[in-house]
């Protein structure tokens, strides 16, 4: 697996603690801790100190015919810094 495939797209949201230097970015399903790591090292050149992983479940919708998928399954990897001065900048890419 490529390190650019393994994260998706930056999670930005009201709740995310951009303050504390922790990022939320979804990640490809087959990624482990370690390939985070490496790809956050390798793109955006930035030490990073832990890497927490939460699996997201589907979500349903109910209708009069029968369930509808409304979400996909996915995961997420929330990364914290070392230096926490630093910002991770999604949009620039090494």
């Amino acid at each position: 697996m490529s390190l650019y495939n393994i994260i998706k797209k930056p999670i930005v949201t009201e709740k995310m603690p951009w303050i504390n230097g922790v990022y939320a970015v979804e990640i490809d399903s087959r990624a482990t801790k370690i390939d985070v790591k490496k790809a956050i090292k390798e793109i955006y050149d930035i030490e990073v100190s832990d890497v927490r992983i939460v699996s997201v479940r589907e979500k349903f919708k109910f209708l009069k015919k029968g369930v509808a998928m409304k979400r996909k399954p996915s995961k997420k990897a929330y990364i914290s810094l070392k230096d926490k001065s630093q910002t991770l900048d999604f949009s620039a890419v090494k």
